[in-house]
């Protein structure tokens, strides 16, 4: 197993690009995992002309190696809490409900799959197959039982490679955290991917700002995030008071993976 870890805007996906072509050139199944939709559509973008490479969000790829693609998926802001109240007033297990109503939740997803796996050996090989590489990226977004599904995953590849960053943990309302990356960094046995560290996406100030607020934080792994002389330009947002306020942020320091703080996985 491999990892890279690098902060945004580094070309994390282009190296890797360039590990495919050099050392992977002629594998013919490479597996590329996600979290969230958004990252996974960049991701299909940019291997579009790698006829070997298959994209996929992890809840959806559970749904399909697991025959559960057919089942309705819960929304958790509205049908979940519906059905849970549901199965209060009338003392019918949850688990049951779901399974007469042909529904799942996005956690279910995950152990419904990993418990599958487990268990289902011979079905498992048949359905996933011998992977050539498995890819995972944004590892930094998924909690402890996505996890261990990846590494369940990895037993299928002849290799895997971990991308992500701990300092873009945003996903702590569903237990994700910086520290499963921060561990898999730690383990002697994973092999460091070398890596630039240019930040191409953001101007110097941006990046001069960020890495003096991330430093603060105590769970984290330093790493290099060098300025490229990307010039930004002043913006000015009226604020609750009436007043504005200003400050040098370039156009370029949107975050062209499209992650948003509240964003659940689609399949």
């Amino acid at each position: 197993m491999k990892i890279l870890l690098a902060g945004p805007g580094t070309g994390k996906t282009t190296k890797v690009k360039t590990i495919i072509d050099g050392q992977y050139a002629g594998v013919k199944d490479i597996l590329v995992l996600s979290f969230t939709n958004a990252t996974v559509n960049d991701l299909i973008k940019s291997f579009s002309n790698y006829e070997n490479v298959k994209c996929y969000t992890l809840h959806s790829y559970a749904l399909l190696i697991n025959h559960l693609i057919e089942q309705h998926i819960l929304d958790n802001n509205y049908e979940t809490p519906i059905l849970y109240r549901f199965s209060d007033t009338y003392q019918i297990g949850f688990d049951d409900l779901c399974y007469f109503l042909q529904c799942i939740t996005f956690d279910e997803m995950i152990r419904a799959c990993l418990e599958f796996l487990k268990t289902n050996l011979a079905y498992g090989k048949e359905k996933i197959g011998s992977l050539g590489l498995l890819i995972v990226d944004e590892f930094q977004d998924f909690n402890a039982t996505e996890r261990e599904l990846v590494y369940e995953l990895s037993k299928y590849a002849s290799d895997t490679i971990i991308l992500g960053d701990d300092d873009q943990s945003i996903y702590g309302f569903k237990d994700a955290d910086p520290l499963g990356i921060i561990d898999l960094y730690g383990d002697a046995a994973v092999e460091k991917i070398d890596h630039e560290n240019n930040c191409y996406r953001c101007p110097d100030m941006v990046v001069d700002l960020a890495r003096s607020l991330i430093a603060k934080n105590v769970n984290r792994i330093d790493k290099p995030w060098n300025k490229t002389n990307k010039n930004g330009h002043r913006i000015c947002t009226d604020n609750f008071s009436g007043g504005n306020r200003c400050g040098n942020f370039g156009e370029d320091s949107k975050d062209k993976g499209g992650r948003s703080r509240g964003e659940h996985p689609n399949t």
